[in-house]
């Protein structure tokens, strides 16, 4: 009974702020978790990365050293991302959606360490904002509900952050550690994104300038350095090792990686694509609004600029406020980053905002090599900037003197941004209860479970061959030959008819608008049609050859 009332004692004395803390990350773990297994994503990706656990588990393969290749090179990151699915396979099973546990936890934890991260220079409410938008936003919760090597950024991002910050500190102690720190998150971060390489290495390094300009003794910062470089080593043992035994052929491709990333074109039509993906990146990620894949803002740009406002077609013009709006957003942010950098005269508060900043820039020309080759995706290893530019607008419409322009000012952006963040979170719920979220860019695994059982259903146990329109035989084929493993169902690929014995069981995979006529046809590609069933936005074709 005592430690009842005690505890009840301890809930009343919480401050309001403890309870809006608890609520926002309640609210974070919700929409990360609702119908988590079902709803997500599973394509080819994650479908080679969940036979290669399979394997290990099996003993098919041994411990895996190098994990998933570096975009379209031939550079395979570190192992972290596939050791952390071995682990979560051991403990919890190898269900897809269990590999993706450590992402979720990743995600998870990015809430409050954000909090902690932006508490160090705003206010309490300016605080809790901040952290709601992370909890909230579409970007956020979309690449946490799903196994992917990236997804773990934000986290590892801001220990960074928070290391650079103890760095800084006069602390010993408290510098050694942000050492450690450091360390740990540029050694994994390394592995989890190949433009990591080049950023946290050199904010670091621009960090370190820093303090032998304020202290020009160098050896204060030798012992750091050791256990920065300490630390690295020991997250890349896997790479190391790799690399002994084998000529350090990876570290080859790395080099050829980096040479041949740029997609040509102009410095200057670079650097305004440039400028235009990250206005566009921020813009999405603290509202929702724009395309969520392609860095639409510059095409848009260009045919302003190249055949004038009027020669804008009908469905740009939406796209050309969006644009105006996201580079007024962005430039303002940096903008009022340096305002609030010039004002300050606290210490801690001037290195916040310097950090800020120079990681922007710096990641802002690591992107321009292959900014031809980017989509919005590739903004998670800047995903806070947008989160920070809010919360320095919010703080300049605080210092306007007039109470009824700062009120309004902050209420439209803020109710503004909540407003078309749950907006989309709620179209995209309806598309999944449909069962409408795949189509050719997107499997989800409780839609490819449907089709499979459909495969199932309809196989006595010969070979199944999947075909299919280019985009969809290349995003289901793999999910596919997963899934129908789990259930028995043996899946060979089908994309070469020539390869394919007379006789054999046919799924052919399409988009469902052209499969609106199946009912009338007895043939289809040259096969026997069987039967056929729509999946959403997929088609189903039940073929015999």
């Amino acid at each position: 009974m005592k430690i009842y009332n005690r505890t009840i004692k301890y809930l009343k004395e919480l401050p309001r702020s403890a309870w809006i803390l608890l609520a926002i990350i309640v609210l974070g773990i919700f929409l990360r978790t609702y119908h988590f297994s079902a709803w997500m994503v599973f394509n080819p990706d994650q479908a080679r990365d969940a036979m290669l656990v399979d394997d290990v588990l099996s003993g098919k393969s041994s411990a895996l050293i190098l994990g998933p290749e570096a975009g379209n090179t031939l550079f395979d990151l570190g192992p972290w991302f596939y050791h952390l699915e071995i682990l979560s396979a051991k403990f919890f099973g190898s269900e897809p959606w269990k590999l993706a546990l450590p992402d979720l936890l990743f995600s998870l934890l990015t809430i409050p360490l954000f909090y902690f991260f932006v508490r160090k220079y705003f206010n309490l409410n300016v605080s809790l904002t901040m952290m709601f938008f992370v909890s909230i936003s579409y970007f956020m919760v979309r690449y946490s509900r799903f196994a992917f090597n990236p997804n773990s950024i934000p986290f590892f991002l801001l220990l960074f952050l928070c290391g650079v910050l103890c760095l800084l500190e006069k602390n010993n102690k408290k510098s050694f550690a942000g050492a450690a720190l450091i360390g740990v998150a540029i050694g994994v971060g390394m592995q989890l994104h190949i433009l990591l390489f080049f950023i946290m290495p050199t904010v670091t390094g621009v960090f370190f300038l820093y303090l032998l300009f304020k202290k020009p003794s160098v050896w204060p910062f030798f012992g750091k350095i050791v256990v920065i470089v300490f630390f690295i080593l020991l997250a890349n043992a896997g790479q190391i090792a790799y690399g002994l035994k084998n000529g350090w052929l990876n570290n080859e491709r790395f080099r050829l990686a980096i040479t041949d990333s740029t997609g040509g074109g102009s410095i200057s039509r670079n650097l305004s694509m440039d400028l235009l993906c990250q206005s566009q990146a921020n813009l999405h990620i603290i509202s929702s609004l724009g395309d969520s894949e392609e860095c639409t803002f510059y095409k848009v740009y260009h045919r302003a600029t190249t055949k004038g406002l009027s020669g804008l077609r009908q469905e740009d013009n939406a796209t050309f406020i969006l644009m105006l709006f996201g580079v007024v957003y962005s430039l303002g942010g940096y903008i009022l980053l340096g305002y609030f950098w010039y004002k300050e005269t606290d210490e801690r508060r001037k290195n916040w905002l310097s950090l800020a900043g120079i990681y922007g820039l710096v990641s802002l020309v690591a992107m321009l090599p292959i900014i031809t080759q980017a989509s919005l995706r590739y903004y998670i290893i800047s995903f806070f900037l947008p989160f920070i530019f809010l919360g320095v607008w919010v703080q300049f419409f605080l210092g306007i003197a007039n109470r009824e322009i700062r009120r309004f000012a902050i209420f439209a952006i803020v109710a503004g941004f909540v407003f078309f963040q749950f907006q989309k979170l709620n179209s995209v719920r309806a598309d999944f209860e449909n069962q409408h979220a795949s189509d050719e860019r997107y499997a989800i695994w409780g839609e490819v479970e449907n089709m499979t059982s459909y495969i199932a259903q309809n196989s006595s146990g010969e070979d199944v061959y999947i075909a299919g329109k280019n985009a969809y035989f290349s995003r289901f084929y793999k999910p596919l030959l997963y899934a129908g493993g789990q259930v028995g169902v043996n899946i060979q690929r089908g994309d070469k008819s020539e390869e394919i014995p007379a006789g054999a069981h046919i799924i052919f995979i399409q988009d469902a608008a052209s499969s609106q006529k199946m009912n009338s046809k007895k043939t289809f590609m040259g096969h026997s049609v069987e039967n056929y069933k729509i999946f959403g936005n997929v088609a189903v074709i039940n073929l015999k050859k």
